[in-house]
């Protein structure tokens, strides 16, 4: 149970758990009345759906987290998916929606345990590269497709082929 004392519900978890099992792609989730984590209305993503539409939800001031199985194809032909978790904490929300949402993160990702945690905090962060970074920052890995997407790398940072 996180240390705010705010969990999951039942729901969420049977949710998250179609994820795991690659029947959807991936979900959003929300804290309702500062007291469980729900499914957000209308965010759950279907398999043939982008990891953008994850991202879309992640609005400005809105606290949210999101569960979600990626696709990614490695420079050696390696196809690879990983489980993420996902925490959207805008920089200019509300400080009680900050603190709330701190909070319970330790709390979603221990019981997420399979899942790679990753935060983002403004519109800079929506993006794969967010994501190639939190999951090879140490490692010399080149990720040359994701989620069905050629990708390139400028500068040190992962971009969609145009």
């Amino acid at each position: 149970m996180p240390a705010s004392g705010i969990e999951l519900t039942e729901e969420a978890k049977q949710v998250c758990k179609k994820v795991f099992k690659e029947q959807i792609k991936g979900c959003r989730l929300m804290i309702k009345d500062e007291k469980c984590i729900v499914v957000e209305e209308g965010s759950i993503i279907n398999n043939d759906q982008t990891f953008e539409n994850i991202l879309e939800g992640f609005k400005r001031k809105n606290f949210r987290y999101a569960v979600v199985n990626i696709g990614f194809t490695k420079a050696d032909t390696v196809r690879a998916s990983k489980m993420l978790v996902l925490k959207w904490a805008p920089d200019d929300g509300p400080r009680g929606g900050r603190t709330v949402t701190a909070l319970s993160w330790r709390g979603l990702i221990k019981s997420l345990d399979a899942c790679i945690p990753v935060s983002m905090s403004d519109s800079a962060d929506k993006c794969v590269d967010t994501v190639i970074q939190k999951l090879y920052s140490n490692e010399k890995v080149e990720i040359v497709e994701f989620e069905g997407r050629k990708l390139v790398k400028e500068d040190g940072v992962y971009e969609y082929e145009r």
